[in-house]
């Protein structure tokens, strides 16, 4: 269902808003939960490995998540460049009166993607895939070995 939300917040404007509702929920999705804890859960063991060689300091910790931060915002201002720079991701940016307004064009870039430029965006498609299951792999893998030392909560 998130995929298929998500595609179609991407093309088609009358599905724009209605795929963020769901996910403002509740969900018990196993593969949603691992998706979102991931990540936090490499970080969570990986700052617990950090602060217990440091005699349980914080010095060295603050610098991760400093460096995460940083990371976030070099990410967020990459995406928000690349908005002004691209038309298929600074139409994410429009209003829904002008992605209405813009119909045609938004189903012209939908052409061009699934025709001209079809084979370069299932390689993107594929190499983003597979990174999200290296960073849920990531996840399972901290965690349980987590569990396996007690240092798990």
């Amino acid at each position: 269902m998130a995929s298929r939300c998500f595609w179609h917040s991407l093309w088609h404007q009358s599905h724009y808003q209605q795929c963020v509702s769901p996910r403002l929920k509740k969900t018990k999705d196993w593969t949603e939960l691992t998706r979102i804890h991931s990540m936090s859960c490499i970080i969570r063991i990986l700052t617990g490995v950090i602060q217990d060689a440091d005699n349980n300091s914080y010095h060295r910790v603050v610098r991760v998540y400093a460096f995460f931060g940083c990371a976030s915002l070099v990410v967020s201002l990459a995406i928000l460049t690349l908005s002004f720079l691209s038309p298929d991701l600074g139409r994410l940016q429009w209003s829904r009166k002008k992605r209405v307004a813009m119909g045609a064009f938004i189903q012209e870039r939908l052409q061009r993607f699934e025709t001209v430029t079809k084979q370069r965006n299932k390689r993107i498609s594929v190499a983003c895939f597979g990174f999200t299951m290296l960073v849920m792999l990531g996840g399972w893998t901290a965690y349980f070995w987590g569990v396996a030392t007690g240092n798990n909560k």
